[in-house]
């Protein structure tokens, strides 16, 4: 080994230290004379990106789960466009799958089989088959490009069985709860930007496709606190949450509320059927106490602020309870056209590309929407890939809710543990969210739910597989 070429790497080396100091200044200041202030942070984020993409495979998809959900959308559709349409975070996954491919033919290792290879693997299959079927029956092949794309993420599930290390699994809740958490701050910067506080009781809702990560991150903080034997990281999840808590109080998202609660519920009843471990009623009660700390930390914000918080909640629930509110009307209305959809075609639906024209009339200028989705997950599959694709759809997280509670019963490390119960909570209350929303095939944060299935998939399949090895 030449020590002379290593030892030249020291803090000490000037010569070294002066030639990093201008290779940053340049790569600050160059973008900034050929592209503006916007130069900069594409900049970073194309090194960041190459860094994590070159470094390992599992850092490439903890990459690619937390980028395109704590960057706002805005960002990548004005600065980051690639040719033909290409998102850069497809970019990115198409690099990962690549080196993955070639990692996996120059080692010569052993596929990583898994309980849910074969429902993911019909589920991609489906999805395939009807786009197939959307060109036969003649849709429209840019609508079917914008709706197959999402769904497709999910084939990110084999690259994380693959090639993800089981010594990371440990770090992907509290990266959720980090990713959840940027959310949130971006939710208060943003409604604290939209909203004249001069004007006691003002308010404006704040939604975005990442607001999902809300009520992910929320169930993530209480599933911490069940689950979590480290009290550090309970701490620490106890401060992300109050960013998370005030974004999702203020979404004033119905759907959203009642997909926590429902996971609420859920943890609270694995903490129950948790027996022969220590602190179950505490921990009981702090699942029952986290809807009271929401909306303490809601109204002391409101408190604050002078936000109308509470009155803008008030009267979405009270339209809501008279049947007063045009946004049910409006859902209503796209359910009644699906379904006629799926009358037709009940059993494999129209294809990818599918769409239904839904008359808006709320809006200033009254018109009439086509999209191939609207808000239901259930519907908005049975309108692309009929009772088939929600019987897949259902097959697959169904199977896999199933696998991580018995696992979870008999599982001993505690880091295991954490995950499945997570699993389980967060799922279950985002398979209820999906009765007013199709957020789980419609954005980028499919990753999210492949590489969380993939984990599910190893700690179910590989019960062989010891921790850290």
């Amino acid at each position: 080994m030449n020590t002379a070429a290593i030892s030249t790497i020291h803090p000490r080396n000037r010569r070294l230290l002066m030639i990093a100091l201008v290779a940053h200044l340049i790569l600050v200041v160059a973008p900034v004379l050929k592209f503006g202030w916007i130069g900069p942070p594409i900049v970073v984020l194309t090194v960041f990106s190459l860094a994590a993409v070159f470094g390992s495979v599992t850092a490439a998809l903890f990459y690619l789960c937390t980028i395109p959900v704590t960057i706002p959308r805005e960002f990548f559709d004005t600065y980051v466009r690639l040719p033909e349409n290409v998102q850069f975070v497809e970019a990115l996954y198409a690099l990962i799958v690549v080196l993955a491919a070639i990692s996996w033919v120059s080692s010569r290792r052993s596929w990583t089989r898994t309980p849910l290879d074969l429902q993911v693997a019909v589920f991609l299959g489906l999805i395939v088959f009807s786009c197939g079927l959307g060109l036969a029956y003649g849709q429209s092949t840019s609508h079917m490009l914008r709706n197959v794309r999402y769904p497709l993420y999910y084939g990110a599930f084999y690259v994380a069985t693959g090639f993800l290390d089981f010594r990371r699994f440990k770090d992907w809740i509290p990266l959720l709860i980090g990713t959840s958490a940027v959310v949130g701050v971006e939710y208060l910067f943003e409604f604290l930007g939209v909203v004249n506080l001069s004007i006691s009781g003002s308010f404006v809702r704040v939604a975005r496709v990442e607001g999902l990560m809300l009520p992910i991150g929320t169930l993530l903080v209480a599933t911490v606190w069940a689950f979590e034997p480290r009290r550090y990281r309970r701490i620490l999840s106890g401060i992300a949450l109050v960013p998370i808590a005030l974004a999702l109080v203020l979404t004033v998202g119905r759907g959203m509320w009642v997909g926590t609660a429902t996971g609420l519920g859920v943890l609270a009843l694995l903490v129950l059927l948790d027996r022969g471990r220590r602190g179950r009623s505490r921990r009981f009660m702090m699942i029952v106490a986290l809807p009271i700390l929401i909306l303490g930390l809601g109204y002391a914000f409101e408190e604050v602020t002078s936000a109308g918080v509470s009155g803008a909640a008030y009267r979405k629930v009270e339209r809501a309870v008279e049947q007063d509110d045009w946004t049910i009307t409006s859902r209503i209305i796209s359910y009644g056209l699906v379904l006629e959809k799926m009358r037709d075609r009940p059993l494999l639906g129209g294809g990818h590309g599918e769409t239904v024209s839904i008359p808006i009339l709320e809006a200033v200028v009254p018109h009439i929407l086509t999209t191939g989705t609207v808000d239901n997950l259930y519907l908005t599959l049975g309108l692309r890939m009929g009772i088939v694709g929600i019987g897949v759809f259902v097959w697959l997280y169904g199977k896999a809710l199933w696998l991580a509670f018995r696992r979870f019963r008999i599982e001993a490390v505690d880091d295991h543990r954490l995950i499945l119960a997570a699993f389980i909570t967060v799922y279950c209350g985002l398979l209820v969210y999906g009765m007013a929303d199709a957020t789980m095939i419609t954005n980028k944060i499919a990753f999210i739910h492949a590489v969380f299935l993939a984990m599910i998939g190893r700690l179910v399949g590989s019960a062989r597989e010891s921790y850290g090895t």
